[in-house]
C-alpha cells in the first residue's frame, strides 16, 4: 500500500527560511505515526520568542491529539480496516506544505510504495529528524 510522510519544521526566522526539523508524520493506508524530537523542540524554544514557542508547542499538541483521535476511531472498529480520514490525506498535507508559513511548517509529502510500520517510521525519523532518539510507544492505527 502507498504511504506518505511529511517532515515538520520550526521556523526560527521565516524571512530567510531558517528552520529546524522537529518532527515526522508518517501516514499509511490504515495507520498514522507521529513523533516530535523533544531535544530539537527545546532547541527551537531557545531560538524563538516565548509567545512563538508557546504557539509551536500548542500546535504540536493539537496534531498529537488528532493522531490519537484517529487511533481511537480506527482502533475501536472491529469491522474491516478503515482508511485514514482526510485530516492526513496527501492533498491536505500538500495544502499544509504550501500555506502553513508560520512558526510550524510542513515539507511537501513524499509518497512511496511501502506500508507504514514502526521500523520504517524509526528509520525515517532518524534520517530526517533526530538520529539520537529512540522511538518508543509508536502505535499504528489498526
Amino acid at each position: 500500500m502507498p504511504s506518505h510522510f511529511c517532515i515538520l519544521f520550526a521556523s526560527s526566522r521565516p524571512e530567510i527560511q531558517e528552520q529546524i526539523s522537529i518532527g515526522l508524520l508518517l501516514v499509511g493506508s490504515n495507520s498514522v505515526f507521529f513523533e516530535i524530537s523533544k531535544t530539537k523542540l527545546k532547541i527551537a524554544g531557545k531560538l524563538l520568542p516565548p509567545q512563538s514557542y508557546c504557539y509551536l508547542k500548542d500546535t504540536v499538541r493539537q496534531i498529537s491529539q488528532l493522531v490519537e483521535a484517529e487511533n481511537t476511531k480506527v482502533g475501536s472498529l472491529l469491522l474491516e480496516p478503515m482508511n485514514i480520514s482526510n485530516k492526513f490525506s496527501i492533498g491536505y498535507m500538500e495544502y499544509l506544505s504550501r500555506y502553513s508559513n508560520n512558526i510550524l511548517t510542513f515539507s511537501n509529502p513524499k509518497i512511496f510504495d511501502l506500508d507504514a510500520d514502526n521500523a520504517l517510521f524509526e528509520m525515517l525519523f532518524k534520517k530526517y529528524v533526530d538520529v539520537f532518539v529512540t522511538i518508543t510507544g509508536v502505535v499504528p492505527l489498526k
